[in-house]
């Protein structure tokens, strides 16, 4: 009987923790813009910019502007960093700056005309609460894999389709978070076509999970995220 007992307490906990469990759910459309200028043959500059917005385009969510530099080591390895900026919107008021500055590694390993990335970047993030005036400081860690699968090649002039897959973990690190050491993972899914001018776009499904910094909050995003991409040599190849 005491077995009994235990057990229906048990499950009676299990069930109202289960309850007690806040997931706050949004969708979300993104539009981004890559710009990739190949200064030399070991050396890119990276920029680019976009805007979110959240409730079917109703609201606006958050503004980031992005400068990066990357080095080639060897063979499919770049290393490298850069800087950032962004703002989040609460009920289209910016209510949050952020500055971040991070360091990242990349991987890239052809498969015939595929291809699988992994990436790890390091973020240092300084936030600004433009209400309150209180600034805040944390770490961010990054770990990106992808596939890049061909699917077909279009004409004689190297036209290409392909369906991008990839799977991103994000943790949090700092004196100020309490709740949300796991930040969020992030699932894309989408195709995107590149042209042999240099242009690629991309339009890609995200399904965004996290935690908030409160007790037993989660978030839950549906994201539709527009992509293009340009990249440019600067130097003559040789």
């Amino acid at each position: 009987m005491n077995r009994i007992t235990c057990l229906f307490f048990l499950l009676i906990s299990v069930v109202s923790e289960a309850q007690d469990k806040t997931v706050i759910r949004s969708n979300q459309q993104w539009i981004q813009h890559y710009q990739h200028l190949n200064i030399s043959k070991k050396w890119q500059l990276s920029v680019d910019g976009g805007f979110r917005w959240r409730d079917d385009l109703s609201q606006k969510s958050q503004y980031i502007a992005r400068l990066g530099v990357l080095s080639k080591l060897a063979k499919g390895i770049q290393t490298g960093g850069g800087i950032a900026f962004l703002g989040v919107y609460d009920t289209n008021e910016l209510a949050l700056r952020e500055f971040r500055i991070y360091q990242e590694a990349n991987h890239r390993v052809p498969l015939g005309q595929s291809a699988f990335i992994h990436r790890f970047r390091l973020e240092e993030r300084f936030f600004n609460n433009v209400i309150t005036g209180e600034d805040q400081y944390n770490w961010r860690f990054r770990y990106q894999v992808q596939f890049n699968i061909h699917i077909s090649s279009i004409g004689q002039q190297g036209t290409a389709v392909f369906l991008n897959i990839g799977d991103e973990i994000f943790l949090n690190a700092g004196k100020e978070i309490v709740y949300n050491v796991f930040d969020q993972n992030r699932f894309v899914v989408g195709p995107a076509i590149r042209f042999p001018s240099g242009w690629q776009a991309g339009l890609a499904y995200n399904f965004q999970f996290g935690a908030a910094n409160l007790p037993s909050t989660y978030l839950k995003s549906n994201v539709f995220w527009l992509t293009t991409r340009y990249s440019l040599d600067l130097y003559k190849p040789e």
